[in-house]
């Protein structure tokens, strides 16, 4: 029997409806913020979140407080796995399906305010994809109530076009699009105009075309965080990130783009005179290229060959290594003024082949402070990480993440180093070395000896070990340490600790 205290057609009503004939004898949770909710009332009246509870419908005391008080809160976060869990189990997925859009549609249609300061959808297609054929409607719905942050997660293949509207909505603050496992293909509008967006968070898209993209992502005039995750650049040969405003970058698509049966070159050029971090992971394939970044701080750069290059070679298929030096040099040029580096396995293992394309180089990073290096660990990385460090005359701080297994692409054995090439240069600022994964490295200990006998002010030493130790593990750490004390050194107070 239904409750006649409840407003007819309202979500509560619905929920108590829904709770007679299918939900399970539990408490739930259909739209919750991302924090626990709070016990207290007080606590739960000043966080601005939409709670609904199920029982709620059957209780005097809260149906009469979530009655009508739901309508005016602007934090609506709606997640339709919870609420597919809340039903019994033989009610079928189609039905679960229509229960949760016959929900969210009177979600929307019975909030009171005219602004939706937070609405976020999580949909995972867990059920039978009808809340697909309402996602424009309800974009559209959303946009019309001056929605200023909007985040959708959800995953399924079935999804129309995002609405043009959305891409002209003078509200919107912050926009987050994650559509998990499958690639979206992104259809963008002519015009758009995002006046007031500030961050962009963009995952598992498909872009699609050149001038386009590049209009969207250069169409937000005060956008200050960008992040584009998971996403695919296939089809496209330019991409122009133009942002006065932009603080932060952070772009990785490696795990798309470089799986295909030719390499992806894209060129990607960034002008962002604000940027001071920047993230990219992706492959070496794209050609990335900056102008004007006086502001840039942070860089953390980790590009892989492309996949065709890596499990091809016996067919006689070689990555354009001359190519890729040349570009990774271009790199180091373009962000020479930042103060932290970070350089992934692959970027110091190209530009270690020829030996002298760092050693002839004659640029310094004289801001770099800290900079960390993963890299196999070979003779040629070593040689690679002296030069870098002889070009950081000032860096305070070394992390250096070593990993043991080499890809198909190069030799299966890594090589013992040979001191030659360079020496390393008297470090006067060289203050704490960080080392993870030397156990069982044949150059990990002449990696310490040199470090150790030309960082003068050197003070610690933290060398990272497994949690998990066997037998053998032990026995070759405690060789290692009884080694790395036998060092000679030019410091003459280090504290080395083994973590």
């Amino acid at each position: 029997m239904s409750n006649p205290s409840l407003p007819p057609s309202s979500p509560l009503h619905l929920l108590h409806l829904i709770k007679e004939k299918y939900v399970t004898d539990k408490w739930y949770t259909l739209a919750s913020s991302d924090k626990e909710a709070s016990d207290s009332s007080s606590d739960e009246e000043t966080s601005g979140e939409m709670i609904i509870i199920s029982r709620s419908a059957k209780c005097s005391v809260l149906s009469h407080r979530w009655r009508y008080f739901w309508t005016t809160l602007p934090i609506l976060n709606i997640n339709a796995q919870i609420f597919c869990d809340l039903l019994k189990k033989k009610v079928n997925w189609r039905w679960k399906e229509c229960l949760f859009v016959e929900y969210v549609d009177q979600v929307l249609l019975l909030h009171r305010m005219s602004s939706i300061e937070r609405f976020h959808l999580c949909y995972n297609g867990c059920c039978c994809d009808v809340a697909t054929l309402r996602f424009y409607s309800w974009i559209r719905a959303l946009v019309r109530r001056n929605v200023q942050e909007l985040d959708i997660d959800i995953s399924t293949s079935r999804l129309p076009p995002l609405p043009l509207c959305l891409f002209t909505c003078e509200s919107l603050t912050v926009l987050k699009l994650n559509f998990g496992c499958w690639q979206y293909p992104l259809v963008l509008p002519d015009l758009i105009s995002l006046p007031a967006l500030k961050t962009l968070h963009l995952k598992s898209i498909r872009f699609k075309n050149d001038n386009l993209t590049s209009n969207f992502l250069s169409s937000c005039p005060v956008l200050e965080l960008l992040i584009i995750m998971h996403s695919e650049l296939a089809g496209m040969n330019n991409l122009t990130i133009y942002c006065s405003e932009l603080k932060h970058l952070v772009i990785e698509t490696y795990s798309y783009d470089g799986e295909h049966d030719e390499p992806v070159h894209c060129k990607i050029k960034i002008y962002a005179p604000k940027l001071v971090s920047f993230r990219c992971k992706d492959y070496m394939g794209k050609d990335y290229s900056f102008e004007s970044l006086p502001s840039l701080v942070n860089v953390d750069i980790d590009m892989e060959v492309e996949s065709l290059y890596k499990y091809k070679r016996d067919d006689g298929i070689e990555f354009p290594a001359e190519e890729y030096v040349e570009r990774i040099i271009r790199y180091l040029r373009e962000i020479r003024h930042l103060k932290s580096l970070t350089l992934g396995a692959w970027f110091l293992q190209i530009i270690s082949k020829p030996p002298a394309a760092l050693e002839s180089l004659s640029m310094q990073f004289l801001s770099l402070r800290y900079i960390k290096l993963k890299t196999w660990l070979s003779g040629d990385c070593i040689r690679a990480m002296k030069s870098l460090l002889n070009m950081s005359p000032n860096v305070e701080t070394l992390t250096v993440e070593v990993n043991k297994e080499m890809p198909i692409i190069n030799s299966s054995k890594i090589e013992e180093y040979q001191d030659t090439g360079s020496p390393l240069q008297t470090m006067h600022h060289l203050k704490v070395i960080k080392i993870q994964g030397i156990l069982g490295s044949i150059n990990g200990l002449k990696l310490l000896e040199i470090l150790l006998k030309n960082a003068v002010v050197l003070k610690k030493i933290l060398v990272l070990t497994p949690k998990e130790q066997s037998p053998n593990s032990l026995r070759r750490l405690i060789k290692l340490s009884d080694e790395v004390v036998e060092l000679p050194r030019a410091s003459s107070s280090i504290a080395v600790l083994f973590l």
